[in-house]
């Protein structure tokens, strides 16, 4: 049997709306979701720990004859590799992005990871653990304290310029997204 090329990516932001996104996405008779939200392929590193990287496992996630096959995963934005990864698997793919307002968006994060007991600092204490590791270490990701990294749009959306087309990536304001989602949606069929 042969698996359907994903030929779109919800790539974030996280807790912007794209549980939201995925959901109206799910209902439209010619796309094919991915049979969870999150599928996590290609921001899993042990994935891509060896060469050559097989994309039959990820391929499973998705089935039917749909003339769209895509998935949503928020971190794909924020994660470095991830936008080389995409490209070698499809350089056409074609990337959403719902973008919320950075402060907005870093406290809902927060109130996510408190309210699973992952996180057990203040807002405010969490943020500032968040720059002072900034600074020791630039260049670390870390996929729980990243309150301020994944809000930081302009750096996340250039890397992903520098590997696609930028026509082929597609920006919504998580605000459009929540007070009139007909016309986003009708942005991302077109897109």
């Amino acid at each position: 049997m042969t698996r359907p090329k994903v030929s779109f990516l919800i790539i974030g932001a996280q807790k912007a709306g794209t549980t939201a996104l995925d959901h109206f996405l799910r209902q439209h008779p010619e796309i094919g979701m991915a049979d969870v939200k999150e599928v996590h392929f290609f921001d899993d590193e042990d994935a891509f720990a060896h060469a050559p990287t097989y994309h039959s496992a990820y391929e499973a996630h998705f089935c039917g004859a749909k003339r769209f096959h895509g998935e949503t995963t928020p971190i794909y934005l924020w994660w470095k590799p991830v936008c080389e990864r995409i490209h070698r698997y499809n350089p056409a793919m074609k990337l959403i992005a719902v973008l919320r307002d950075p402060v907005d968006r870093a406290f809902s994060q927060w109130n996510m990871e408190f309210n699973r007991g992952d996180e057990t600092r203040d807002f405010r204490s969490a943020v500032e653990a968040e720059l002072e590791q900034r600074a020791i270490d630039p260049g670390r990701q870390h996929r729980v304290f990243s309150y301020l990294s994944r809000g930081m749009y302009a750096e996340q959306i250039e890397r992903f310029h520098r590997s696609f087309d930028p026509r082929q990536l597609l920006c919504i304001k998580y605000d459009d997204l929540r007070d009139d989602p007909l016309p986003c949606l009708h942005r991302i069929f077109d897109h």
